[in-house]
């Protein structure tokens, strides 16, 4: 018999992320204290499996999702930690015993104790409160701070990510060349920019000279029009939806290589907040978990095992 998972938990995004995902975390870490809380091997094993279900990948992607869930449940037990310390923590547990008592009733429904819940779910009776008061003290949080105000400040700050906005944009692709690292191509790509922006060389000079994306040379580097979501990498979109016409980016680096983007055209969206209120609000809970935990990490102490760098 399938056993009942758990209350779904509130803020799970693992989705093979961008790199800053697993900033500070070993690639051979497989688990960590943040003070004396440990997120063990186990929890990290759950925490994947519960976002695979039964689909199955090779094991370049296990290891980078097995990370990535190490670096988030860091994050979540950061804000944990600050979260212990406001109203929003359920002391005393009431509030967890009312949520355990839930559960065992639902559980008795098809014959299963909690204790063979907990054997089946690989918990322990420490980790399964822990998840409760996660639970109740991060949606307490959220309800506060994502008012009406909020995510209208949000959207309208980030609106172009959202409303179907589209831009036409080109690009200057490099790439390592000889023993060259990325930081040094990082540096050339930020002289052909400053060379173009102080007129020493132009755009399409720049594109022939330099660019190592041959399918689009001809063209001055034309990528075409691009949605935030499609069809370029995360980091490349990011970069450019930050731009206005005849910009050009700071150097942009993705799994392709180093970027400089040049805005050519916006077209802008038309849908308004309401439309996508629940995309909204998922991003505003995304961007605020990424603040909060970067902001608290220096309050606690974390630890890695093996010993992060």
């Amino acid at each position: 018999m399938k056993p009942i998972l758990l209350l779904t938990a509130l803020f799970l995004p693992i989705a093979v992320q961008d790199s800053d995902s697993v900033v500070g975390v070993d690639a051979m870490a497989t688990s960590a204290k943040v003070n004396d809380w440990l997120i063990s091997q186990a929890r990290v094993e759950r925490f994947v499996n519960q976002k695979l279900g039964s689909r199955i990948v090779n094991i370049d992607v296990m290891r980078r999702l097995r990370s990535e869930a190490l670096s988030h449940l860091v994050r979540r037990q950061v804000i944990m930690e600050y979260l212990k310390t406001t109203r929003y923590y359920p002391r005393g547990g009431s509030a967890i015993e009312m949520r355990i008592d839930q559960l065992q009733k639902r559980l008795k429904q098809v014959d299963r104790s909690l204790q063979q819940h907990l054997n089946e779910n690989g918990m322990s009776r420490a980790e399964l409160d822990n998840e409760i008061a996660w639970e109740i003290a991060w949606q307490g949080f959220l309800d506060d701070w994502l008012s009406e105000e909020r995510l209208d400040q949000y959207f309208q700050q980030r609106h172009r990510e959202f409303d179907g906005t589209r831009m036409k944009v080109a690009h200057l692709l490099l790439r390592p060349a000889g023993e060259e690292r990325p930081d040094d191509v990082k540096v050339r790509a930020d002289s052909i920019r400053q060379q173009i922006n102080l007129g020493q060389v132009t755009w399409s000079g720049a594109v022939s000279d330099f660019s190592v994306a041959q399918t689009s040379i001809e063209q001055d580097g034309l990528v075409g029009w691009i949605e935030f979501t499609a069809p370029m990498p995360v980091e490349f979109n990011r970069a450019a939806f930050q731009l206005d016409p005849g910009q050009i980016s700071s150097p942009v680096a993705t799994s392709v290589g180093i970027h400089l983007i040049k805005c050519l055209e916006i077209e802008p969206g038309s849908r308004g907040r309401k439309d996508i209120e629940p995309v909204i609000r998922a991003a505003a809970t995304r961007s605020i978990f990424d603040q909060l935990s970067d902001q608290k990490r220096q309050d606690v102490d974390i630890q890695y095992d093996p010993p992060g760098r």
